[in-house]
């Protein structure tokens, strides 16, 4: 319903307020890396940090500028994610 609703709001170029809250809640739904990498404790955002700096060689204000912008290049986002998984279900990777 929402589906058709939005599309109907797009189709016929009709923004009202509705159309408008509908685009920021379904764009805020998206989770980006910098979510998942909130979400971890302390001390594993500290070993994933150093962990995926010293595999890339990449600098300390190079890694949050990225995380923050969402700006990692293809490689560098697969690793990321692997390390990420590997960070939130370590019972599962490591048995």
């Amino acid at each position: 319903m929402r589906i058709i609703y939005y599309y109907l709001c797009l189709q016929y170029k009709y923004r009202t307020k509705n159309c408008i809250d509908m685009e920021k809640t379904e764009e805020s739904q998206k989770m980006v890396l910098k979510d998942h990498y909130d979400a971890l404790s302390d001390e594993n955002k500290i070993a994933l940090r150093k962990e995926y700096m010293d595999t890339t060689g990449m600098a300390y204000t190079t890694f949050y500028m990225k995380l923050r912008t969402d700006s990692f290049r293809p490689l560098e986002r697969q690793l990321f994610e692997k390390m990420i998984l590997d960070y939130k279900v370590p019972s599962l990777t490591k048995a």
